[in-house]
């Protein structure tokens, strides 16, 4: 797994957020505080264009949100847990978001391929029923951490992508 990119601090067991641009930019806060983008209203722009294009209500309660944008200085993923509201219609009840920030592609890192990598991971991991009530329940950070990187590092070994490097 990609080393850094899941940080206790970037995970929120619990968040009086009722929206999901208010999650958005709560965790999105996070990654400023910590240096991990350089500007949180181009960041968090790119995250809402994104949205617009296709919503990223995945199913299971589970939502993730993500941007590829000139603002990301280091990729980054953050977890909130909420009490639960709508994504974006009746039919998108959210409890969890991951929120995936990743810089632009340059000629020595490919971020495409992580960006598959981990959206991929999450979602597989999100149809076993144990993972979200793992992750619904967890107690600290690190048990929801310690259970993403196990996903995280499966596809790790099966990628092709060169953002590993």
């Amino acid at each position: 797994m990609k080393a850094g990119l899941l940080n206790p601090r970037h995970v929120l067991l619990s968040t009086p957020a009722k929206s999901w641009p208010a999650v958005v930019e709560e965790l999105s806060r996070l990654f400023l505080e910590d240096g991990r983008i350089t500007s949180l209203s181009e960041f968090v722009q790119s995250v809402f264009a994104r949205e617009s294009l296709i919503s990223t209500y995945c199913g299971h309660g589970i939502a993730i949100p993500h941007a590829v944008s000139k603002a990301v200085k280091t990729p980054s993923l953050g977890v909130a847990r909420t009490s639960g509201f709508y994504w974006h219609d009746p039919d998108e009840w959210v409890r969890l978001i991951f929120l995936f920030a990743l810089p632009e592609s340059t000629g020595e890192k490919d971020y495409a391929s992580m960006q598959m990598d981990v959206l991929s991971a999450i979602a597989g991991l999100a149809l076993e029923e144990e993972n979200i009530d793992r992750w619904l329940n967890a107690v600290g950070a690190e048990e929801i951490i310690e259970s993403i990187e196990a996903g995280l590092a499966a596809a790790d070994e099966n990628s092709a992508g060169n953002w590993k490097k």
